[in-house]
């Protein structure tokens, strides 16, 4: 797991380098927008791990799911990331060294970069856990899994993890042209025709 502060660290040094890329389409990071990406990340955890991110509760308030000490520390605060110190880009240079986390995490703050916190603050209220967990109330853990893994919100995330994991176990995985070069030593027309490694891989499997 990794601390909660140290992930939202990373989240401000994301921020800060994304903004920094005009051909991004990026919101500034608020406080509000950190808290929905906390929940996000922690339900991605959870379905495609079947662990947490971090250890802290995640509560329904008013506005959406929050994480308290997230709140407290950042208390009265909009923007977070106007002073980035020397700290929070230690704290991103350690996660993303972590590659079984920062996939997930990058996937997350990739997916929802171009939504304001008043859209993901919105976009919580449409969904179970939120809706069904009493305000001030902690929402529990099995509820967020069982909606995102039954809505399959983090699919495109899980085919992303497998592709790069069917991948790794392929020599000379650069390109294609190289399982192509190999096929062609097999004399096997039916898996030459396959266009993506996903596609290999279901024809290998068969």
């Amino acid at each position: 797991m990794i601390e909660v502060l140290k992930l939202v660290n990373w989240m401000r040094v994301k921020n800060h380098k994304d903004l920094q890329v005009d051909s991004l389409d990026v919101k500034k990071l608020t406080q509000m927008k950190a808290m929905k990406l906390l929940y996000y990340m922690q339900a991605a955890s959870l379905v495609i791990y079947n662990e947490k991110l971090f250890s802290n509760d995640i509560v329904a308030w008013d506005y959406g799911p929050v994480v308290k000490e997230v709140n407290s520390h950042y208390h009265g605060m909009k923007s977070i990331v106007d002073n980035i110190d020397k700290n929070a880009w230690i704290d991103y240079s350690n996660i993303e060294k972590d590659k079984k986390y920062s996939f997930i995490i990058n996937w997350v703050v990739n997916k929802f970069n171009s939504k304001t916190a008043h859209d993901l603050m919105k976009q919580t209220h449409h969904e179970t856990p939120w809706k069904v967990t009493p305000r001030n109330q902690v929402i529990e853990l099995s509820l967020i899994k069982d909606y995102f893994t039954k809505n399959n919100i983090f699919k495109g995330c899980q085919n992303q993890l497998k592709y790069q994991e069917f991948e790794q176990d392929i020599p000379n995985k650069e390109s294609m042209s190289s399982i192509y070069e190999a096929i062609d030593d097999m004399h096997d027309h039916h898996l030459k025709a396959a266009s993506s490694y996903e596609e290999l891989e279901k024809i290998l499997d068969e």
